[in-house]
């Protein structure tokens, strides 16, 4: 029988290690998820080495964010995520609530708590109330704009989101291949052109889904949401 080299072993192993050690980690960053507990602790998602865009985050208590007001010389609480630098962890907003989020940022485009999230990024039960958003273009409460395989469930918006154009209450714009469900929005959403109560609407931009639109008569299911109480719509 021919004799193994104990120089292939070694290769083998050189190769199976990093992929060991890469999922102890990433089991133990589930089981030790970074706690959200203020606005401060929500801004540094993304601006802080202890904060990485593919963290798992939980949300620990409700959030008045009206300090945002003055964040930024007014222009209020920076997005997390961008096209370069998306969100790709969790937050499990665990039925709390974030109330009086403000965002002025009429130049700026993915707009919302969070700006972009992409592959593998999840947010969920959490709630928004009382915000004011401000963006150009793909403006939302909650996430301006979720690339495919982006997940966003059991999360409710109320204020007022504004403007250009792809404007939602919820999302500013959902790829077909992302995911929103449970979902509501009371908010109040204006914007130059295709704008909606939960995402865009009644058109779809290019290969995206998007809900009913504000100003027509539509049907929705309803379900209740997990974790918290208040009843949700379904957006499919």
């Amino acid at each position: 029988m021919k004799q193994m080299h104990p120089n292939f072993f070694f290769q083998r192993l050189r190769f199976v290690l990093p992929i060991l050690f890469l999922s102890l980690a990433a089991a133990a960053a589930w089981a030790n998820p970074i706690e959200i507990a203020t606005i401060d602790d929500l801004q540094k998602i993304g601006n802080h080495p202890d904060f990485p865009f593919s963290g798992n985050y939980v949300l620990t208590d409700d959030i008045d964010a009206a300090a945002t007001e003055d964040f930024n010389e007014g222009a209020g609480f920076y997005p997390i995520g961008g096209p370069s630098d998306p969100f790709t962890g969790t937050f499990d907003g665990r039925g709390h609530v974030i109330s009086h989020l403000h965002i002025n940022r009429l130049g700026l485009n993915n707009v919302a708590l969070f700006g972009v999230i992409s592959a593998g990024g999840e947010v969920h039960t959490v709630g928004l109330e009382g915000a004011e958003v401000t963006g150009n273009v793909f403006v939302g409460g909650l996430v301006g704009f979720v690339n495919p395989f982006g997940n966003i469930w059991s999360p409710y918006v109320t204020g007022m989101v504004t403007l250009n154009a792809g404007v939602g209450g919820v999302v500013g714009f959902l790829h077909s291949d992302a995911t929103l469900s449970n979902a509501y929005a009371t908010s109040s959403v204006s914007g130059d052109f295709r704008t909606g109560d939960t995402t865009p609407g009644p058109q779809r931009w290019p290969t995206a889904h998007h809900g009913a639109a504000a100003d027509q008569e539509h049907e929705q299911e309803r379900s209740h949401c997990p974790n918290r109480h208040f009843t949700a719509y379904f957006v499919e």
